[in-house]
């Protein structure tokens, strides 16, 4: 966030103070509420595995932890154990102030992990890949996006979107691994601001979707990845 001004910063600050103030008496009925919607909540739970290639994909959550834990299961042991946690969420927001975790997609060979991440809370993402034999980042790192991607069918290349000076998403990218992110070839540039946009993959995973869409119409591209190395 690049936004610098003393006097907006200034004011802000003193708003919040105010608002503190205003408001303190408050602050046991805030703590009771809390605790009474906290008590609703199965804090320790597990969404419905998918299967996809050897594996079962799923995510879980813990009591205690604010995130979820991504995590998977080879389908010829499911029943038996066995899991491993590709991602964990309470790890990556340890020591920051926020963390938001907007995707994450394994790649289609199963090797690698992608996912988008926003630390500052501005809804603006930046993505990573994880080598998941090693446990490693690769080096590559994509700043400025929405949060959204796909693997390229080879997996060895990732789409995703940028977004303008307004925060509208209109630009879709491939990214090559390896490569910097100076190097990537923009695909399609949605110059309308009346469109957002977004992309996926077919359940085949040979096409890539490009949806733009306004308030009472929508627009579908797609790409073919097999013909686009």
């Amino acid at each position: 966030d690049s936004r610098k001004s003393k006097d907006v910063l200034d004011l802000l600050e003193a708003e919040n103070v105010h608002l503190n103030v205003m408001l303190r008496q408050l602050g046991p009925l805030r703590e009771q509420l809390y605790d009474e919607f906290l008590s609703r909540v199965k804090e320790t739970d597990q969404s419905p595995p998918y299967a996809w290639g050897p594996y079962e994909y799923y995510a879980r959550t813990e009591e205690g932890k604010g995130y979820a834990i991504h995590c998977r299961k080879s389908r010829a042991g499911a029943s038996e154990g066995g899991e491993e946690v590709l991602l964990d969420e309470n790890a990556l927001a340890v020591g920051r102030a926020f963390c938001d975790v907007h995707e994450v997609e394994p790649s289609p060979d199963h090797s690698r992990l992608a996912y988008s991440v926003d630390f500052v809370g501005y809804e603006t993402y930046e993505l990573r890949v994880l080598d998941l034999s090693t446990g490693e980042l690769l080096p590559d790192r994509i700043t400025g996006a929405d949060g959204s991607l796909a693997w390229h069918s080879d997996g060895n290349a990732l789409f995703y979107v940028t977004l303008d000076h307004t925060h509208r998403p209109y630009k879709v990218w491939m990214h090559r691994l390896g490569t910097s992110q100076a190097e990537d070839v923009c695909l399609f540039c949605e110059t309308d601001d009346e469109y957002w946009m977004g992309i996926d993959t077919s359940r085949s995973g040979r096409f890539l979707w490009i949806e733009t869409a306004a308030k009472d119409t929508s627009e579908w591209r797609f790409l073919d990845m097999e013909a686009y190395p």
